[in-house]
């Protein structure tokens, strides 16, 4: 469980805060690369209330199946055999927590300059091979209090929105 005092999140919904803060900062639709519990439900519900465009892409088939039952005009569910596949369109929020996670960073490179924000998800797990990219991007917030981490990048909006002092927000380095 990613702890933050006594707040408890379950170890793969702790993206969840700052995902939904970067989705309701934009104005743009939402990709995300990799469905999962907490993200797929959660950006279907707050796409639909903000009147956004949801696309989520999944190669896993039993992944897949389990959120086909989303799928609206308003939320599109991709199936791919590779994530090289994607399109590249303009988004608002990139989510990127698909697997194999060394997959990760290549979707990064691919997608930069087509993405206000991305939200990197299991950002301090070197096999995500974020960093060979992230470093390059203007602005960078890391949410290190709650594990896994979760990065937030861009090269257009400033994330200082993301930093909140005395909260969960508040940037934290990483242990050892």
């Amino acid at each position: 469980m990613g702890h933050f005092g006594d707040l408890m999140f379950e170890d793969f919904g702790t993206h969840l805060p700052w995902l939904t803060a970067c989705v309701a900062k934009t104005t743009g639709p939402v990709l995300e690369l990799g469905s999962g519990d907490y993200s797929t439900i959660t950006l279907h519900v707050l796409c639909h209330a903000l009147g956004k465009h949801l696309t989520t892409v999944e190669r896993d088939k039993e992944w897949l199946a389990r959120f086909m039952k989303l799928a609206t005009p308003n939320h599109k569910i991709i199936a791919v055999t590779n994530y090289d596949q994607v399109p590249v369109k303009d988004y608002g929020v990139i989510f990127i927590d698909h697997g194999p996670a060394k997959a990760r960073g290549v979707a990064l490179k691919k997608f930069r300059g087509h993405a206000d924000i991305f939200v990197c998800h299991d950002s301090e797990d070197t096999h995500c091979e974020y960093w060979p990219y992230a470093s390059e991007f203007k602005y960078r917030a890391d949410c290190y209090r709650l594990r896994p981490a979760t990065t937030a990048l861009s090269d257009t909006t400033d994330l200082s929105f993301l930093h909140l002092p005395g909260d969960l927000y508040e940037k934290d380095e990483p242990d050892g």
